[in-house]
């Protein structure tokens, strides 16, 4: 009985320390811009209840993939004049990852800068493909804003970042202190698991 109860509490800590601050995903995949035509433009701030908003100093369209074979959907969102694009997060972020890329089979290249609140460059990831190709960054400080600067046309889709958490004394550092309670529990797991390693050879 005292086993039983013991493994019990060792694994209800151990549950509660793996679920201390986890970092929440979110993905933009454009597909919401649905059917408009070419030279649609979204507005610069379509995402921000997900956590993005784009540069208000560019103007967007809609990227239709009519022979898409990549998994990126049927939309994806360009720049007016094929330039790059930036943006801003609404919510502290330590990664980002997107598709980069079109349907046009030419060669095209494109780099990725994500850069702190104090416009220091944090990280930066280039690559290079005849369709998609996936650009990915993760860093150990708050990602404030990105820019994808592009050698050919293309557009961006499928772009996802983690979401820091900002509860408590912790917030927007990137860095999640377990509480006292949590450190007080995972050492409860760690002498459960022990006294029934114990029991167990004893028996």
């Amino acid at each position: 009985m005292l086993n039983r109860l013991i493994a019990s509490l060792a694994l209800a800590a151990a549950s509660l320390v793996a679920a201390v601050t986890p970092a929440a995903a979110a993905t933009v995949t454009f597909e919401d811009l649905g059917i408009q035509s070419w030279f649609a433009t979204p507005t610069y701030d379509r995402y921000a209840s997900q956590g993005v908003v784009f540069s208000s100093t560019t103007t967007y369209q809609t990227y239709d993939h009519w022979f898409s074979n990549s998994g990126a959907g049927n939309y994806s969102l360009g720049s007016a004049g094929w330039g790059n694009i930036s943006g801003t997060f609404t919510t502290a972020v330590n990664s980002l990852s997107l598709w980069v890329g079109d349907e046009g089979y030419d060669l095209d290249r494109a780099t990725l800068n994500v850069y702190d609140s104090s416009n220091h460059l944090l990280a930066s990831a280039s690559g290079s493909g005849t369709s998609w190709f996936t650009l990915s960054v993760l860093t150990t400080a708050n990602i404030a804003r990105f820019e994808i600067l592009q050698q050919g046309a293309v557009a961006i889709d499928n772009l996802t970042f983690s979401k820091v958490s900002t509860g408590g004394n912790n917030a927007n550092t990137g860095n999640n202190v377990p509480e006292p309670g949590t450190l007080a529990l995972a050492g409860l797991a760690m002498v459960g698991a022990a006294l029934v390693r114990r029991r167990g050879r004893q028996g």
